[in-house]
């Protein structure tokens, strides 16, 4: 090996002295002698770098640059076995990408073997390892063993494949655990001769266990199969385009499929969103808006029937054309297959919906969303247990201990104080305990949710708790979004002797739960300032109103009220956390829909009413431009000194007016303004209204009395008139005239 100058150490720390012919299982001194010498060093380190003179340092001598910055990106795409074997060889086999604008030359790729740190043993040692920076020491080159890779030259932006093969013997094991594993690549270019400097990185876990260790530990693979979804005014599917190409090959819900499929019979759950069922099913009709016509026929007079279900919505029958609607029908076939073939399938509330807030402002739509969740798949004849979940693993107390018996609740680990358990009861309910490091993937420097990083995660997160003598299950919710490529070697990979995969049922119904206080759960500041507010759960329970309303008004439509229900939940689902603004804007355009039906109805009264009497009758005209038959009833507001009442709700055809008779009845004379308004069946306003003055022209009581007091007076008049008569005709007097 050359020597290395002072300036040399520090441009590549990550470099460590190169394995020479050492045999597997080889002993390098305990633990606390690895770490001690780490902390000698880095005192050393240090001052080398303050008496170094800068001319020993050529500019291209410069440090590599940490995390994702390296000329060179290195990426791990494939990786077999996925552990230190006992014999044998791994091979590991990847792409290098050239990301600077100059050709690099010579590259070496070199395996890098962690094992002079010793294994990580615990989840939290394996969270520490990935946390630590991508040039951080963790081990040596692996340089006169195995095959390494090379590339003769690489253009600016381009990308080439590698082959490096380690022998198991070139890994030294230092007992049962994870170890640190990279790969180093080392070139040249113009600007940087060859040296010992790393140019690019990629780093992983490669996890050992002895063979005594025989009992396998149950790991349970959960994948979400959940979406934002927006439904434009009319209640039609948003975004198609979009949709397409996530349901078609290469997008990520087809994939996602595909990447079940890959398991070949091994367990898989489900953590299912209906409402992107639901969604997928209205592309598959050719995505029509909400119908308003009737969903039962009427039935013949006399035959007894109470009419047939009618199509849910109607389907332009030129949709058949539209590639959306083959591609939304061979998603939705495969679906049904990988859904009812899986171990469980957990279905959530309905939407998806941000469950904390929705149980502190909404709670009756948390429960409706709940029956609705397992009615959606039901339909599709796929059985389902209830679920609450959320897409970063946080749930307050209230939402776990307010879930039911029957409900299967996942919640993260970091949730909980100290060692997390795999289920825990709190406050009576279960709670399977999701591993937030195993859904984190592999150490960086970029990114590596990929199959490999995600599988050597599980794997490495699986061997710490292999070597417990209790063994706790490891449960796996994967990231909503993350790499699906190299599904077949994700699942391959996993068969190691220690594990053996299995449904979330089975860890909660075979583990031993851990009571924890709820007042030791930990829900972070900032998922409560995410919740979303009151305003979206006001918005949504309005448009169920209005959806039950108009339900009402239109004869023989008995499923709007179900769809307006459905596509507004999606409306407070976790991911309009996410743009709450684009929430807002999908709510209000529904009501605006609701708006435009309703200003269908119009209701006009005459300009003035007069009674001839107390009671009198007159017409109110109702106009309904709708293309349906509607069923509505007449109600008015006015002051005590007048009663208005309508006939019975009045039946209206499509495109039709209606003349209704009001019955109207005072005993005053003086003028009612009585507004008149359009009600569904039960009474339940609508839109349109009008005013109208009514007044009576009727005689009131006092000119009765007067009347009477006159008629009274001319009765006296005449009797006292005839008594004088009488009186003067007795004593012989002429006869008073009048």
């Amino acid at each position: 090996m050359p020597v290395v100058s002072p300036p040399s150490i520090l441009r590549d720390l990550s470099l460590g002295p190169p394995i020479v012919g050492v045999a597997s299982g080889t002993r390098r001194g305990g633990r606390a002698d690895r770490i001690a010498a780490i902390v000698l060093l880095a005192p050393l380190i240090a001052t080398l770098l303050l008496l170094a003179p800068a001319t020993q340092a050529p500019a291209s001598a410069a440090p590599a640059a940490p995390n994702d910055d390296a000329p060179l990106r290195v990426v791990i795409d494939a990786m077999a076995p996925a552990y230190v074997p006992e014999r044998g060889n791994v091979i590991v086999a990847g792409t290098v990408t050239n990301r600077s604008e100059e050709t690099w030359t010579t590259i070496n790729l070199y395996a890098v073997w962690g094992g002079s740190l010793g294994p990580l043993r615990s989840p939290g040692e394996l969270a520490a390892a990935a946390a630590s920076p991508s040039d951080a020491p963790f081990g040596d080159r692996i340089v006169y063993e195995g095959k390494p890779g090379k590339i003769d030259s690489l253009e600016p932006g381009a990308s080439a494949t590698f082959t490096v093969t380690v022998p198991a013997s070139a890994l030294p094991t230092d007992g049962g655990g994870a170890y640190l594993f990279g790969i180093h690549a080392s070139g040249q270019s113009d600007s940087t001769p060859r040296d010992l400097v790393t140019d690019g990185r990629a780093r992983t876990f490669l996890p050992y266990l002895p063979s005594r260790v025989t009992t396998p530990v149950d790991v349970a693979i959960v994948l979400p199969l959940t979406r934002a979804i927006t439904y434009a005014g009319d209640g039609s599917v948003d975004g198609t385009g979009e949709w397409q190409r996530t349901l078609s090959s290469g997008g990520r819900l087809a994939d996602l499929l595909d990447f079940a499929g890959s398991a070949g019979g091994r367990p898989v759950s489900w953590l299912v969103d209906p409402a992107l069922i639901d969604a997928v099913d209205r592309l598959r009709q050719g995505n029509p808006g909400r119908s308003l016509a009737p969903t039962v026929t009427e039935p013949t007079p006399g035959d007894g029937e109470t009419g047939t279900a009618a199509p849910l919505a109607e389907t332009d029958p030129d949709a058949e054309a539209d590639p959306v609607i083959a591609t939304a029908q061979s998603w939705m076939a495969e679906a049904t297959d990988r859904l009812g073939s899986a171990a469980d399938v957990l279905a959530l509330p309905y939407g998806n919906l941000d469950v904390p807030a929705t149980l502190a402002h909404a709670p009756a739509l948390l429960a409706e969303a709940r029956t609705l969740g397992a009615d959606a798949l039901g339909e599709a004849g796929i059985e389902t247990t209830p679920a609450l979940a959320s897409p970063g693993g946080y749930l307050d107390a209230a939402s776990i201990t307010t879930a039911g018996d029957d409900t299967t609740v996942l919640a993260t680990d970091l949730m909980f104080p100290g060692y997390a358990p795999a289920v825990a009861a709190v406050d009576g309910v279960d709670v399977v305990v999701t591993s937030s490091g195993a859904s984190a993937g592999s150490p960086g420097p970029r990114p590596t949710q990929s199959a490999v990083g995600l599988r050597q995660r599980i794997l490495a997160e699986a061997a710490v708790r292999a070597l417990r003598s209790t063994q706790p299950p490891l449960t796996v919710l994967l990231p909503t979004e993350w790499g699906l490529s190299s599904a077949s070697a994700f699942w391959s990979g996993l068969d190691a002797p220690w594990l053996n995969l299995v449904g979330v049922s089975d860890i909660a119904a075979n583990t031993a739960s851990t009571s924890v206080d709820p007042a030791a759960l930990t829900y972070p500041e900032l998922q409560s300032r995410r919740e979303l507010d009151p305003e979206f759960f006001e918005r949504i329970a309005a448009l169920v109103t209005e959806g039950g309303t108009l339900q009402r008004v239109l004869v023989g439509n008995e499923t709007l009220a179900d769809v307006v229900t459905r596509q507004a939940l999606t409306g407070a689902a976790y991911s309009v956390r996410n743009s709450p603004s684009a929430g807002r804007l999908a709510l209000a355009r529904m009501q605006g829909w609701f708006s435009d039906v309703f200003d269908s109805l119009q209701l006009r009264a005459t300009e003035g009413v007069t009674l001839s009497s107390q009671s009198g009758t007159f017409l109110v005209t109702v106009a309904n431009d709708l293309d349906q038959t509607v069923r509505v009833g007449i109600r008015a507001e006015a002051d005590g000194g007048i009663t208005v009442r309508a006939a019975d709700p009045v039946q209206i055809g499509p495109r039709s007016r209606a003349n209704v008779l009001v019955t109207a009845t005072t005993r005053t004379n003086k003028v009612h303004n009585v507004e008149l308004f359009l009600t569904d069946e039960d009474g339940v306003r609508l839109g349109s209204a009008d005013q109208v003055p009514i007044r009576s022209v009727q005689v009131s009581d006092v000119i009765w009395v007067i009347m009477g007091t006159g008629i009274g007076v001319l009765f006296i008049a005449i009797a006292i008139r005839l008594a004088r008569r009488i009186r003067a005709a007795r004593r012989g007097a002429p006869a008073e005239t009048a």
